[in-house]
């Protein structure tokens, strides 16, 4: 579980109370936090570095982590006096995480040649062990380098048109380290003390040449999702609500891989993605419209697409026609009102639950195509028959409910 808000209060199953992360119980306001389960393999009760933990890089560029059921100090770790760390991802969900800095523009001298660097460093959880950290820059990987980062084992580098390439980070960590740097240790080039003011962590990975790459496409924005078995790729296309489903093994497009809802009268952007469970479905939903497709084999024993279910919440709102002539004939002119032709209900967001073995949308409802009042509704529906089960009214603005949990 992700939560990017720093103001949270998080609750003790046992003992019922909460703890405030930041200004109330460490001083430290947090950028962006992770919240990790703990070690199902060792009893936390013995050992209270595998407790469950939060963990979080405050604004004084410090990584730490903290008990999430009394709020003990675990770990505090300094990353950089000269980088500015922000952003906090699982690399392995609950075992890995990846830090990742705000990427600097230098200029070399004299010809001025403009050079992107990032840093990014790597940590084990529970306990926290520090792996390394290394540098990205446009000088090994071109100058349209844009960013990169680490997730799912991948080094994934973004440039410049919508091209992403992907890299083993097995092969960078089996080639790339110099050395081991241990936490609250002496470094053994520097000798400065690991993870302490001033000095923080080292570089101990230097990538010297562009590693093999596995992959190279293009999409838009970067939106590139990987699901299904075998593997497919879920791409954004140039057009507005359009995705492209190919293949891994030979980056063609699949039959009936071109996904468009059509949702002219919908403001929101269209949406998809791998459905969670096992049975190589695709969620495709935009405006009142959610379609569940699934990847099937063709005569051919070919990967293709079907559509399985097609769920519409409602019409579209059709304003009544206005007499836009006067008694003397001549013809007035309207302004175009957007809310005129428009959707009662939208869907933010779809989340799914594999225990229950359903899922639930978000969505926003209007009184009429001219109301300003927005209303907020989970409906909840079978995985497997897409029948509603239930629906539940939420009596919040719609934006400060942008997605489930």
């Amino acid at each position: 579980m992700k939560i990017a808000h720093p103001d949270i209060f998080f609750f003790s199953e046992n003992e019922g109370w909460g703890i405030k992360i930041w200004q109330d119980c460490h001083h430290y306001k947090l950028s962006d936090i992770l919240y990790c389960c703990g070690s199902l393999e060792i009893n936390p009760n013995t050992n209270m570095c595998y407790k469950p933990s939060i963990i979080g890089i405050s604004d004084k560029n410090t990584l730490v982590r903290v008990c999430a059921e009394t709020g003990r100090m675990f770990n505090k770790v300094f990353l950089s006096g000269k980088l500015h760390f922000r952003t906090i991802e699982w690399d392995d969900p609950q075992y890995s995480i990846a830090i990742s800095s705000t990427t600097i523009t230098t200029f070399s001298q004299p010809d001025q040649n403009r050079t992107l660097c990032k840093a990014i460093a790597l940590f084990s959880v529970a306990p926290l062990k520090f792996i390394g950290m290394f540098t990205l820059d446009s000088k090994i990987f071109g100058p349209k380098f844009e960013d990169g980062l680490v997730t799912d084992n991948l080094l994934i580098i973004n440039y410049r048109g919508g091209f992403v390439e992907l890299y083993s980070m097995d092969f960078i960590l089996k080639h790339y380290v110099l050395y081991e740097a241990q936490l609250c240790e002496p470094d053994p080039v520097t000798g400065h003390v690991v993870g302490l003011y001033p000095h923080g962590l080292p570089f101990n990975i230097k990538i010297k040449a562009q590693p093999p790459l596995m992959l190279r496409v293009k999409s838009v924005d970067h939106d590139i999702q990987f699901g299904g078995f075998p593997f497919h790729m879920l791409l954004a296309s140039e057009h507005r609500g359009v995705f492209y489903v190919k293949s891994l093994v030979d980056n063609n497009l699949i039959q009936g891989g071109l996904l468009d809802l059509g949702n002219e009268k919908s403001i929101e952007d269209d949406t998809a993605v791998f459905h969670p469970d096992v049975h190589n479905k695709i969620i495709l939903y935009g405006g009142s419209t959610i379609r569940i497709l699934k990847l099937v084999n063709d005569v051919n024993s070919q990967k293709c697409i079907r559509l399985q279910k097609e769920i519409l919440l409602d019409q579209i709102y059709k304003s009544p026609m206005l007499n836009n002539v006067t008694r003397s004939g001549r013809h007035v002119r309207s302004a175009f009102n957007s809310r005129a032709t428009c959707y009662q209900s939208t869907v933010n967001d779809v989340i799914y639950d594999s225990e229950l073995d359903t899922f639930a949308i978000l969505t926003q409802d209007q009184n009429d195509c001219f109301s300003c009042n927005l209303n907020t509704r989970i409906r909840i529906y079978d995985n497997e028959t897409c029948d509603q089960l239930g629906e539940i009214k939420i009596d919040l603005p719609t934006d400060e409910v942008p997605f489930l949990t």
